[in-house]
């Protein structure tokens, strides 16, 4: 992952779904195409910086509501939610900002998952 960049509460950084995210719609399943833009990032670094934003950290930031699901009223098949938050998964395993791992551009995450 060496070329990867640090990501940040930044518009220009958008999680995109790998698979689709399956709400209940009018009693059936229905397939969504899910996304987040960074922007939206709640709980960052308070004092560290990527291009003037501040740093997005494992295990602490989040991003909250997804778009994409609306529809899906009935909540997501595997999550219980829609319209919900996304957190990391994958991290840096060497790069630490205010003791938590960084989170860098190809790094996995969990989107549409419960709100804490």
């Amino acid at each position: 992952m060496a070329d990867e960049a640090a990501t940040a509460k930044d518009g220009q950084f958008v999680l995109i779904s790998t698979l689709p995210d399956v709400c209940i719609t009018n009693g059936s399943p229905v397939p969504y195409p899910i996304t987040h833009a960074m922007d939206k990032s709640g709980q960052c670094s308070p004092n560290v910086y990527f291009r003037g934003k501040p740093a997005f950290l494992h295990n602490e930031s989040f991003v909250d509501e997804v778009t994409g699901d609306e529809p899906g009223i009935g909540k997501g098949v595997v999550s219980g939610t829609n319209i919900s938050i996304s957190h990391s998964i994958g991290k840096s395993a060497s790069v630490y900002i205010n003791g938590k791992p960084m989170v860098r551009t190809g790094d996995q995450v969990w989107m549409n998952y419960k709100k804490p």
